[in-house]
């Protein structure tokens, strides 16, 4: 068992005998080998957490390939503020029929 392979069991936060839920992995450990602790990730379909000194501060997440581009634009700062922002123009009807848009851009 490799180094990456041992620090991720060891951090486990469940019992060896019971499923976990996440492991934990330190940054230096992702640091030197963070190949390996992706494909950890990939084969275990769960998340892992990153560690600085005993402390969590992120989360490494597997992620499917389809889900990827609804991901980041359901977190993109710019993509939810114009949707915001094209909400309120609808609820207060500040918007055009698509049939009228298309219309005056024929033209």
């Amino acid at each position: 068992m490799g180094t990456a392979s041992r620090a991720i069991q060891e951090h486990s936060e469940a019992p060896a005998d019971q499923p976990s839920t996440a492991t934990k992995v330190g940054i230096r450990e992702l640091g030197r080998n963070p190949s390996k602790i992706i494909a950890h990730i990939v084969e275990a379909g769960r998340p892992v957490i990153v560690t600085n000194q005993g402390r969590p501060v992120a989360v490494l997440v597997p992620v499917d390939e389809a889900e990827v581009e609804d991901f980041i634009l359901t977190h993109a700062e710019e993509y939810v503020r114009d949707r915001e922002l094209a909400d309120l123009a609808l609820a207060s009807g500040a918007t055009h029929a698509l049939t009228d848009v298309l219309a005056e851009l024929d033209d």
